[in-house]
């Protein structure tokens, strides 16, 4: 069987009720923690196989992931780190709709950490609701004013990094002074702190000076190699602040 089949098949042999025959899972927190354990080492495969370029074999794998989260919601009612898990699948997917729910549900049950509000921003924005995006935005800097810098971060270089093709195309002067704005935005999000989200913050602001400094050509020549590792860069830099103190 395939590497997802396998695993799941473990945790189904640790999860489900012996002997049964049927798809039950037992209910206690600790077959849910298994089964969280297993899915995420099927999200980890798909990550390879995505990176590889083997979306089959990802999307294999990511489906597999689904069904030993939903396995460890089945385990242990309200089990937030599976909806939470199963949401940024989504996301990932671009399935708003279903992030919308498992992130809702998760505050329901407690979960409500400034990244989850954050998150479900993220949801209400894809979703064309941004109302309700804004006041999740504004529900996670109440909670982490690190947030608020990072927002701006993201307002400034969006623009840049993910323009809207319906609009007209930035001018090398608009992308400039995004680019400034975005140093001077990472520049307040590390403050002092000297922890690895601040070591992060800094880099990045040190490459995006580098290429603000350069010429309209270089600039033009980076752009498409630069914007998805930008883009990765301040989701991981998101998560890295979020962590700290």
């Amino acid at each position: 069987g395939s590497a997802a089949g396998s695993a799941a098949g473990s945790a189904a042999a640790t999860g489900s009720a012996a002997g049964s025959g049927s798809d039950a899972v037992v209910k206690d927190p600790k077959v849910a923690k298994k089964w969280l354990a297993a899915a995420q080492t099927l999200v980890q495969k798909g990550d390879y196989w995505t990176r590889t370029q083997k979306i089959a074999d990802a999307k294999a794998q990511y489906e597999n992931a689904v069904t030993a989260y939903q396995k460890a919601i089945e385990a242990s009612a309200g089990f937030v780190p599976a909806r939470l898990a199963l949401a940024r699948l989504a996301l990932k997917e671009e399935d708003f709709a279903a992030a919308e729910k498992h992130l809702s549900r998760a505050v329901a049950d407690g979960g409500g950490s400034a990244e989850v509000h954050l998150d479900l921003g993220v949801a209400y924005r894809g979703l064309g609701q941004p109302d309700k995006a804004l006041a999740e935005y504004e529900a996670a800097e109440k909670l982490q004013p690190k947030l608020a810098a990072i927002r701006q971060l993201a307002s400034v270089l969006n623009p840049v990094l993910r323009p809207d093709p319906n609009k007209k195309p930035p001018t090398d002067a608009d992308n400039v002074a995004a680019l400034k704005a975005a140093i001077d935005a990472l520049k307040q999000a590390a403050g002092t702190q000297t922890g690895p989200g601040a070591v992060a913050a800094k880099r990045l602001a040190e490459d995006l000076a580098k290429l603000a400094q350069g010429d309209e050509a270089i600039r033009a020549r980076a752009q498409a190699a630069m914007v998805s590792p930008l883009n990765t860069a301040l989701d991981e830099l998101r998560n890295y602040l979020q962590a700290q103190p």
